[in-house]
This record gives structure tokens, C-alpha cells and sequence, in this order.
């Protein structure tokens, strides 16, 4: 996710880490994942007491917006 909107908002190569695209889906993916955590397994139907990682999707978000520039830069190179 992280990784893709820094790619929106590079139209097709690496943006910038602070773009709009970036802020905005981060900004929907924090309250996503806030919802998940608060109301948990109640939205999904059959899941019993099975929680969602909501820190790991985070973590996951932001790894992939830092990464995604050094990453794209050695696939340039290769």
C-alpha cells in the first residue's frame, strides 16, 4: 500500500514520501486499521477471537513507503 502510493503520486516513478496520494492513503489506512482494532472481530462474521496484526499493517505501510525508492532504484540499475 505504502509502496503504491508513492508510485500514484510519482505518476509511475518513485514520488515523494510527504506527497498527497501518500498522506491521504496513510491517513485512510491508520483509520482503517484503528476501526479493525477498536471493533475487532465483530465486523467479520465466523472469526471467533481471531485479531487483526493492525501495528504489522502499519509497520507494513511504512516500510513500504521508505523502502520503495531505494528498491526502485536498484531495479533501474539491474
Amino acid at each position: 500500500m505504502g509502496a503504491s502510493a508513492r508510485l500514484i503520486g510519482g505518476e509511475g516513478r518513485p514520488g515523494p514520501v510527504f506527497s498527497r496520494p501518500v498522506l491521504g492513503m496513510g491517513a485512510a489506512w491508520l483509520i482503517v486499521n484503528l476501526v479493525l482494532a477498536v471493533v475487532g472481530s465483530a465486523l467479520v462474521p465466523g472469526s471467533g477471537d481471531a485479531a487483526v496484526g493492525w501495528e504489522a499493517h502499519l509497520a507494513g505501510f511504512a516500510a513500504g513507503v521508505l523502502l520503495f525508492g531505494p528498491v526502485a532504484w536498484l531495479a533501474r540499475r539491474g
